[in-house]
């Protein structure tokens, strides 16, 4: 039988999730902005095994214990379901299974990839770390401005 993300702490109000065996095949119980997630939420297929990462060099071995979703069902999950912003630099997510006993760890992976390059001892040396971290506190104040715009909550970098 398969397991399958379900949101029902996100059905009410918390952004937190549980992985669990679950049909949302007309449960009468649930509204129907509730019954609309959970199709989406039982439409998810997780994969295990040897998966190769579509839009990176990498490939993942993915055991039995946790879950695999694609860049789509990802966007689904971050974007559709916890309503985070559209991000098409995604390119999958990691769920930790819940064990025999029904227990779950409450955490998840995101897979992004940016082809940066190799840098060598010596570059490192002479890097000014103070000053990409300017930089970096520079770009996500400037992100603000487009999260709050969108009606997301702004972040802060702080170290």
């Amino acid at each position: 039988m398969k397991r399958y993300i379900v949101l029902a702490a996100l059905l009410l109000g918390a952004s937190s999730f549980a992985v669990a065996q679950y049909s949302a095949a007309e449960d009468v119980s649930l509204t129907a902005e509730e019954q609309a997630l959970a199709n989406k939420i039982e439409a998810l297929t997780p994969e295990t095994g040897l998966i190769a990462l579509k839009g990176a060099p990498v490939s993942l071995d993915v055991t039995a214990d946790y879950a695999f979703y694609d860049k789509s069902e990802t966007r689904t999950v971050l974007e559709d379901l916890w309503g985070n912003p559209p991000d098409d630099t995604v390119l999958g997510m990691l769920f930790p299974m819940a064990g025999d006993e029904g227990e779950q760890e409450n955490w998840s992976v995101v897979f992004t990839y940016e082809k940066t390059g190799y840098v060598t001892d010596e570059d490192a040396a002479t890097t000014d770390f103070d000053e990409i971290l300017r930089d970096l506190k520079k770009q996500t104040k400037e992100s603000n401005r487009y999260r709050k715009q969108e009606g997301y909550p702004m972040v802060e970098l702080a170290g």
